[in-house]
Formats: C-alpha cells, structure tokens, sequence
C-alpha cells in the first residue's frame, strides 16, 4: 500500500463532506436553472428512462463543488494542524491536478458523480424506480452497491492522479462504502435523504 488506512479513511470522510455539502446544495433554492435531468428525458427501445429524473445537472455539478470546497477547506486547516496535514494525501509533493487539492477535490466529485451512472442505468432496466429499491436479494444486492458504485469513482479517479495500488484502491472502496452507509443514514435521520440505505 502506498497510503495508510487512516490516509484513506480521511479522503473517505472528506468525500462525505463534499456529499453533505452536495446534498445541501440540491436542498437549497440554488442553481434551479440545472435541474433538468441529465439523460434529457431520453429513453431507450425498451421504453425506459436512461438514468431518470433523479439525475439532475444540478447534481452533476454540486458534487464536484462539494468536492472543491471539502478539499480545498482542508488543504487551508492543514497549514494550521500537523495532524490534517499528515492525513491529506494531495499537497505540495503531489504533481499534476493533485497538486491543487481544490482541482483534486472537484475531480474526485466529478468520478463520485459519474460512477453512480451505470447503478441508475440498470435499476432503470429493472424497474427500480429513482430513488426506491426493491425487497429480496435484489434489494439487497442495490443497497451494497449504492455504498460502493461512488466510492469505487473516487478510488478509479485517485488512481488516475496518483501512485495507488490495486490494494489501496480496494480498501478505499469498501472504507468509502461503509462511511456512506453511516452517512446516508445520519442524513436520512436529520431529513436530507428519504430513505436509509
């Protein structure tokens, strides 16, 4: 592993931040101009939507904000604390657009974005409506995957940036899994989301 279990746990909670700071700004009466969704209504042979309405460019474009400034706020908190710093993994000895951790932050949005996609494109195909699930193993098997589809961007997005093992990609993915879990609900419980999973 070139990154440590609390290294990567940070940039987990720090893509929470930026999913909380997302899901505020979906709340807000803020780029409304957006909401159209993003497949455009469009739907295919089998006369279903591509993504739904759900999926709206307002979304698409708060995440990477939330990103931008849940990354950048830390780089400036880690000139004032050792301890931020030494768990920030972008910074001055990065290269490229992990230099910049407010580039680096909307990046990692824009991959957190992007990879909860295919997960809409197939509930579509099987009549998962946005936002609902299904019971059975069905519903079950979607509950893992909406953890996870989102972390696994962000994972493939630092890659793309970064030195990162085929291991640290993994252990990003399943600690980013299970922090969203436990963020979904803290936000189900203070009513931002309307359902747990």
């Amino acid at each position: 592993m070139n990154y440590s279990i609390a290294q990567l746990t940070y940039v987990c909670v720090l893509m929470m931040v930026a999913g909380v700071i997302h899901m505020v700004l979906i709340k807000l009466p803020v780029l409304n101009s957006l909401l159209a969704p993003v497949d455009a209504g469009i739907s295919l042979r089998d006369g279903k939507r591509l993504f739904g309405d759900n999926k709206t460019w307002k979304g698409f474009i708060s995440m990477p904000l939330g990103g931008l400034l849940g990354f950048g706020l830390n780089s400036v908190l880690g000139d004032y604390s050792d301890t931020i710093h030494s768990l920030t993994i972008v910074g001055r000895e990065s290269v490229g657009i992990a230099k910049n951790a407010w580039i680096f932050g909307a990046f990692l949005g824009l991959g957190y974005i992007i990879a909860e996609l295919p997960n809409s494109f197939i509930k579509r195909r099987i009549d998962i409506a946005p936002g609902a699930n299904k019971d059975g193993w069905v519903g079950k098997t979607f509950l893992v995957v909406d953890q996870v589809d989102s972390s696994i961007g962000c994972a493939i997005a630092m890659a793309i940036v970064l030195p990162m093992t085929s291991l640290d990609v993994v252990v990003l993915a399943v600690i980013g899994g299970i922090v969203h879990y436990v963020v979904n609900v803290l936000l189900y419980f203070v009513r931002l989301k309307k359902q747990m999973g």
